[in-house]
């Protein structure tokens, strides 16, 4: 008897046990019963987090919030979770600097290798020379003299530690307005993110210093793709030059490489363009033309090469010239659309209504929702009707 009543004893405090853990369990799992929980009942450290985390989420800086994270310290005070949280509560209220100064320090202490809470400790920084500087800095413990210096070196150990944040990186040099020279001392050498840097530099105005930097990238470069890409870059930032010496590194490539993913007449076409902007003419003209014997002109890359250069030569208003280049591609396909799209325009700059309307027409017969065509032809179409009742 006194065994059974043990074991029953026994085996109802196994199950409020088991029924409490449960519970606190699924709280953890479930951060919408975790919010709906008062804070002094939230037992399980996953579950004050998550809360944590949710009203952090939605811009929730109540003192509930701190509250929380105050729980959150007794619960994991080795963890460098509850420390980032309390700087990012004290960081958006803003009210107390040195607190969440000191909250970062705590939780780098804690996890000096986590770049991304060193992206976040950098974000800080970077913003909160002005809240520091009416803040009693005598409270901190040996401040930095430089809080926008600090934050960069934040940066550049979180990007050591973690390459994948550059582009977040990157992106947070730009919003805090670091000068735009010392974003390559902060960014690693590592190839990837250096290209990342070139777009960045070149986004902000920066193209000069995007250029130079693209420059010392070349010869590690390994792919066509990137050697295009560099080439077009060059070419509209305004340094030709480098956009020869890129096609002629692509062209360097195993042939299986070189074609990969990219038309045949490509290189050819950046190459010719490139001469173009160099003022020369005749090697320009000559690139396109063994581009085009090499690709043939009645295959689909020699339509497109041809129609490139009509168009390059129409924007320099070398119109026989283009319309030259533009009624060959006709010859080899008289309904292809960006060839008749090339006439039509060149008959209209020229000032040939009567043969701009004529080819406008024709293409519109082949392609009758050409947004272009349908955009063009009615300031044709308005100018011979005033003409006609004059």
């Amino acid at each position: 008897m006194r065994v059974a009543l043990l074991a029953l004893v026994i085996g109802a405090g196994y199950g409020a046990g088991a029924f409490y853990f449960w519970t606190h369990e699924r709280r953890a799992q479930s951060p919408v019963e975790a919010g709906a929980t008062p804070v002094s009942e939230l037992e399980h450290p996953e579950a004050t987090l998550a809360v944590i985390r949710q009203s952090l989420e939605s811009n929730d800086f109540s003192p509930r919030v701190r509250t929380l994270v105050d729980r959150a310290l007794q619960q994991t005070p080795a963890f460098y979770q509850p420390p980032l949280y309390l700087a990012v509560y004290h960081a958006n209220r803003l009210e107390q600097p040195v607190s969440t100064y000191q909250a970062f320090e705590a939780a780098i202490r804690r996890y000096p290798a986590n770049g991304r809470l060193r992206l976040d400790y950098a974000r800080w920084l970077l913003m909160a020379p002005s809240l520091l500087s009416v803040a009693p800095l005598s409270d901190l413990s040996a401040p930095p003299h430089d809080f926008r210096r600090e934050g960069e070196d934040q940066l550049r150990m979180a990007l050591t530690l973690e390459p994948d944040l550059t582009r977040a990186a990157i992106e947070t040099l730009e919003r805090r307005s670091v000068p735009a020279h010392r974003w390559p001392e902060i960014v690693p050498d590592d190839l990837e993110a250096r290209h990342q840097l070139v777009l960045a530099l070149a986004r902000g105005g920066h193209r000069d210093d995007a250029l130079a930097l693209v420059r010392t990238l070349l010869p590690r470069y390994a792919t066509a793709q990137r050697y295009r890409q560099v080439a077009r870059w060059a070419l509209s930032w305004g340094d030709p030059e480098l956009a020869l010496r890129a096609v002629a590194r692509w062209r360097e490539l195993d042939v299986r490489e070189r074609s990969t993913g990219i038309e045949p007449h490509e290189a050819g076409l950046l190459m010719a363009r490139a001469h173009l902007a160099l003022g020369d003419a005749d090697s320009a003209y000559d690139v396109f033309r063994s581009t085009l014997q090499t690709v043939q002109p009645s295959s689909s890359s020699g339509l497109k090469l041809l129609c490139a250069m009509g168009n390059e030569f129409l924007r320099r208003r070398r119109i026989v010239l283009a319309e030259s280049i533009f009624r060959e591609a006709t010859s080899y396909s008289p309904t292809y659309v960006a060839a008749l799209l090339g006439l039509a325009r060149t008959y209209s700059y020229s000032g040939q209504d009567e043969k701009a309307l004529e080819h406008y027409d024709k293409l519109l017969g082949v392609d009758p929702d050409n947004a272009a065509a349908q955009r063009e032809l009615m300031p044709l179409l308005t100018r011979r009707s005033a003409r006609s009742r004059h």
